[in-house]
């Protein structure tokens, strides 16, 4: 192609110069041939260039694949790399002696003498032997799972199936306990006391005369009334214990024991265990009978049966009983009832006394003024001026204080000055039919005198006057 470039170059430079003398048809002649020529070449060239271009095309796709290729396999490799870190670094749950293979001497001792043949010596075959073992045990392992997962499925159905039985039962009982309470509505007052059965067992017995009088007045009058029982039942059972273990204590009380059983079961009527009472602060609700004396009954008349308390301290003349009874009065106040006095019983363990009292001073006022002439200062018991030779006087500087209205409400009818009879059957084990009808005629005369209603009616009207003095 150049030549045919520097060719035509020359034959214009002939032309130019021979100024005609050139024959102008031969030089046209060359000239087209000339042309042609490198029309020809030049044609060739880009044939040549464009298959240069093709295969440049071609090497360079190929070039691409296998750079492709090559990113891939790098990728791969950055890849398994980091999965293998991870497996080597990988730390699991369960330490490997917990839930790896087992040991090579373990398993050399349970492979078959065929496999220890095919391992010999090398450990790449160990390793492989280890590992279709756990393989095994795992599969095996696997099933007992499935096995378990199974009898789980149908311990559920089973579950499932009883629990539905216990919801079906659920609804018959909120039935039957829907159509049962017109029922339990008419033997409410009796039901109602069901809860305090265990508490009330441990009371002393002019409490639980107390508790059993005042649950009674509110169950059968519906007087706007709570009792409550109050203190350790624990303390109370040790309390009971000691009583009992007590040696100085267990000749008086086995002397007393008949007429004491006699006056709890005709005093309470609910059946509470009798208290072992001396006889001279047994709660009576009437004095015996001339007829029901006995010899010992005039010797146990005497002050010093009563409380052998002259050489203890105050404090166990004070001791009081674990458990009391409190006593709420409640008035309607929109529709809801509203404590106006609350008033807690105790019994005085040694001097055989009830005490009252509450925890508003204002109330405390009330309470001493609620009868005339009783004031809680116990000078109208006779059986309290034996003690201490004669000089013993109630602290009137304790809140809880004897109040005659309380030994009445506890069925403790003191003796006056002049000796009455104090027992309900003498040593001999005569008169004890007498007795009781003695006893069932005080219980019914106690009935009659409504003494709990009194006691609460007068509670009402003085907490009443009192604020509306205020």
């Amino acid at each position: 192609m150049e030549e045919s470039v520097d060719a035509l170059r020359r034959l214009a430079e002939e032309c130019v110069s021979s100024k005609g003398r050139l024959d102008v048809q031969e030089a046209t002649t060359k000239g087209l041939l000339l042309l042609l020529q490198l029309k020809e070449e030049s044609r060739k060239l880009a044939f040549k260039a464009e298959d240069q271009r093709e295969e440049t095309s071609k090497f360079k796709t190929r070039l691409e694949q296998a750079h492709l290729q090559l990113q891939n396999l790098l990728y791969e490799k950055e890849y398994y790399e980091k999965e293998i870190n991870e497996c080597q670094n990988f730390r699991f749950k369960h330490s490997d002696s917990a839930i790896g293979l087992v040991p090579v001497e373990q398993f050399l001792q349970s492979a078959s003498p065929e496999t220890l043949a095919q391992i010999g010596e090398d450990p790449h075959k160990l390793m492989l032997e280890r590992l279709r073992d756990e393989l095994t045990q795992r599969k095996a392992m696997v099933d007992k799972l499935e096995e378990l997962r199974k009898a789980k499925a149908s311990t559920r159905q089973e579950v499932d199936k009883r629990k539905r039985t216990l919801d079906d039962l659920q609804q018959q009982l909120q039935g039957l306990e829907d159509t049962a309470k017109p029922l339990q509505t008419i033997l409410a007052p009796h039901l109602s006391l069901r809860g305090f059965a265990r508490s009330a067992d441990l009371l002393p017995l002019p409490l639980y005369i107390v508790y059993s009088q005042l649950a009674a007045v509110r169950e059968a009058l519906g007087m706007p009334i709570r009792v409550a029982i109050l203190g350790s039942s624990v303390e109370a059972e040790s309390f009971a214990k000691a009583q009992t273990l007590d040696p100085a204590d267990a000749g008086a009380d086995a002397a007393q024991q008949p007429a004491s059983d006699g006056a709890a079961g005709a005093a309470s009527g609910l059946g509470g265990p009798a208290a072992t009472e001396p006889a001279a602060k047994l709660p009576r609700l009437s004095p015996a009978p001339p007829y029901a004396l006995g010899a010992s009954a005039a010797a146990a008349a005497q002050p010093s049966a009563a409380v052998n308390t002259s050489s203890s301290s105050v404090d166990d003349l004070y001791k009081v009983h674990p458990l009391s009874v409190l006593l709420e009065v409640q008035r309607e106040n929109n529709g809801r009832l509203q404590t106006i006095i609350s008033v807690k019983f105790q019994f005085l363990v040694n001097l055989k006394l009830v005490t009252a009292h509450s925890e508003v001073r204002d109330d405390n006022v009330l309470l001493a003024a609620l009868f005339p002439g009783d004031d809680g200062s116990a000078t109208a018991f006779e059986s309290l001026a034996q003690l201490q030779g004669g000089t013993f006087k109630y602290d009137t500087s304790r809140p809880a204080k004897p109040y005659r209205w309380c030994q009445d409400l506890a069925g403790l009818d003191f003796a006056p000055p002049l000796p009455l009879a104090t027992q309900l059957q003498g040593p001999t084990g005569q008169g004890t039919s007498d007795a009781a009808a003695a006893v069932l005629e005080g219980l019914e005369s106690y009935r009659r005198q409504q003494r709990v209603v009194h006691v609460i009616e007068r509670l009402r009207a003085v907490k009443t006057g009192d604020e509306a003095l205020k």
